[in-house]
């Protein structure tokens, strides 16, 4: 089982928390859809497989990256999860550890308890200014 220092300094270096904003599919004029994700990518199957295996994780996927003008790239595994639950306990888990993406995780974890706050309250509609500022928030962090 590796440590959550190890875990977060290799998500700090390999990994991804991001909200993602699209219009609803069924009725784009009414409302906006948000999806948090987190991902963490490499090349070393077996490292993916103790991170998932000590954080009793998502299943691991794979994903061929293209690149321009090279032959004979590496295959690239996928640890990923858009579960919310799963997320928050990841945020949780290694935030305090975290460095490079200790801000990004702050946003992650005020967006999932905000997700919790509406699903348990069964207010939908109420929050969606507080989301889309928490989007915005983090879509400024991925730009420095």
């Amino acid at each position: 089982m590796l440590s959550l220092e190890y875990i977060a300094g290799f998500v700090d270096g390999e990994g991804c928390f991001s909200l993602g904003r699209r219009k609803k599919v069924k009725n784009p004029a009414e409302t906006l859809c948000y999806t948090a994700y987190f991902i963490l990518a490499n090349t070393n199957y077996n490292v993916l497989r103790l991170i998932q295996y000590s954080l009793e994780l998502c299943e691991v996927t794979t994903k061929m990256y293209k690149a321009k003008a090279k032959m004979g790239h590496k295959l690239v595994w996928q640890l990923r999860t858009r579960n919310q639950a799963e997320l928050l306990s990841i945020c949780l888990l290694l935030y305090p550890y975290l460095t490079v993406k200790q801000a990004e995780v702050s946003v992650m974890i005020k967006y999932l308890q905000l997700c919790k706050l509406i699903k348990d309250e069964g207010l939908y509609n109420v929050f969606l200014d507080k989301k889309n500022d928490l989007y915005l928030e983090m879509k400024r962090l991925k730009a420095l």
